[in-house]
């Protein structure tokens, strides 16, 4: 009885921690390829799901070019604040090998 109560304790006092709910504004989600490619389809269906879900506009961006550098470093320099996603596919692992220099 006593560790149903302090579960319940804890349960409501995480309720009260939220101070802010997310999204409280719009999401960018980058995509560092042009746009109508599968990753961008991709990120389009997350965002929409999102969107429809958490009753808050995700707004699809596509920042292509740099071998997906460029894109890849905007949401590495963005506010660490869950508003600027990315969305990628597998060549981030693979530029690590192929360029020498990344802030990613």
């Amino acid at each position: 009885m006593v560790s149903v109560a302090a579960t319940l304790s804890l349960v409501s006092m995480l309720g009260m921690a939220a101070a802010q709910e997310y999204p409280s504004r719009n999401v960018t989600i980058i995509v560092p390829y042009p746009a109508g490619g599968p990753t961008d389809e991709t990120a389009r269906m997350i965002a929409q799901s999102l969107s429809s879900q958490l009753k808050q506009s995700f707004i699809v961006g596509d920042v292509g070019g740099g071998g997906a550098i460029i894109g890849s470093e905007k949401v590495s320099r963005a506010a660490p604040d869950g508003y600027t996603l990315l969305v990628h596919n597998l060549q981030i692992a693979a530029n690590v090998s192929l360029y020498q220099k990344s802030s990613i």
